[in-house]
């Protein structure tokens, strides 16, 4: 048996006002057998971006480098607008 980890979702989320509320990753965790057949596959935790690049989330291939480190710990900023009708 071989269990594979694999990217699967990168999630950000905006509170009530339109500002940036938070992001995070999960990975999906695929279980073959010896012959290659899938015998069973979950997606795990969601994990703060913080720790994403590190665990082997491709991060970098749709972010810069601070882009990620925004999503990681810089405190929201209001956005100019945000919460306004349409």
């Amino acid at each position: 048996m071989r269990t594979t980890k694999l990217p699967y979702e990168f999630l950000v989320r905006w509170d009530q006002q339109g500002n940036l509320a938070g992001a995070h990753v999960q990975f999906r965790f695929v279980t073959t057998d010896e012959s290659g057949t899938v015998i069973g596959e979950f997606v795990g935790p969601a994990e703060p971006v913080a720790a994403a690049g590190a665990n082997g989330f491709p991060l970098a291939a749709v972010l810069t480098q601070e882009q990620i480190a925004a999503f990681a710990g810089a405190a929201p900023e209001p956005v100019e607008g945000g919460g306004q009708p349409l």
